[in-house]
């Protein structure tokens, strides 16, 4: 557990510094106390209840990325190439070293997701834009399928709650932009980790 929770710890402080560089921002180091303390506790969580340190490790790698791309779009509205691309890399590493999802799942997956969100995508007239698309694909492909499509309806359903809040509250208005990205990621991260075994059955 203590192990998990450096590890936790460590990965947050450099999705936190990546999360600065991308945004090309000085970010106060008191704003990195809450992902911070999240990734603390999630890595001594982890690090508990995982079967095996790959797990946990994979575990943790997953969610700091999934940390860093919520915090890039959330500032900035957009979802930098490369860290899709490491969220894809790393579903290839997990398919190596854990061998889930089996490759024709994680390839059927990349294949639907990126399906789904290119047409949504071409139909809602700027309601998602491309880093969307290709944050679902990746997803798709480190969950496969059919489970990526429980993580998609959980992000969409969290970000329609989410966008419906800032509405209500006046918080922002119908022609205003929002990012969907930390949404997805937080619903590809609740089903990726109960695929993963971490949370009680």
């Amino acid at each position: 557990m203590i192990v998990g929770a450096l590890a936790g710890l460590v990965l947050g402080w450099l999705a936190w510094l990546a999360a600065a560089r991308y945004r090309r921002a000085s970010v106060p180091a008191g704003g990195a106390a809450l992902p911070l303390a999240a990734m603390t506790l999630w890595g001594g969580w982890a690090g508990a209840q995982a079967a095996s340190p790959a797990v946990a490790i994979s575990a943790l790698v997953v969610s700091a990325l999934l940390l860093c791309i919520a915090l890039v779009d959330l500032k900035t509205r957009r979802i930098p190439d490369t860290l899709t691309l490491a969220l894809l890399a790393w579903a290839a590493v997990q398919g190596l070293w854990l061998s889930q999802p089996g490759w024709a799942a994680a390839g059927l997956g990349l294949a639907a997701a990126g399906g789904l969100f290119l047409l949504l995508y071409t139909l809602g007239r700027g309601a998602l834009g491309l880093g969307d698309v290709k944050l679902a694909a990746a997803l798709g492909a480190l969950l496969g399928f059919p489970a990526v499509l429980a993580g998609l309806l959980a992000g969409i359903l969290l970000g329609g709650l989410a966008a419906a809040g800032l509405l209500l509250t006046g918080r922002a208005g119908r022609r205003d932009a929002f990012a969907y990205g930390p949404w997805l990621a937080l619903g590809g991260w609740l089903v990726y980790t109960r695929l993963l075994g971490l949370w009680p059955q």
